[in-house]
């Protein structure tokens, strides 16, 4: 009966190792997701700066 509990706490602990592998690897995931998105409205802001600042230019 101990016996079955250990390896029961033993499985527990493995599955639990895997689900924290897995939850830090989608934070990573994630992490990576909103630096690209960050990285892209920055692109976008410059772009739409740009583009003003050229229309400026053509207006005057």
């Amino acid at each position: 009966m101990l016996s079955l509990a250990i390896r029961v706490l033993h499985l527990n602990c493995k599955l639990g190792r895997r689900i924290t592998k897995l939850f830090d690897h989608g934070n990573s995931i994630k992490k990576h997701l909103r630096s690209y998105y960050n990285q892209k409205r920055e692109i976008m802001r410059k772009v739409i700066q740009n583009t003003v600042f050229i229309e400026m230019m053509i207006q005057c």
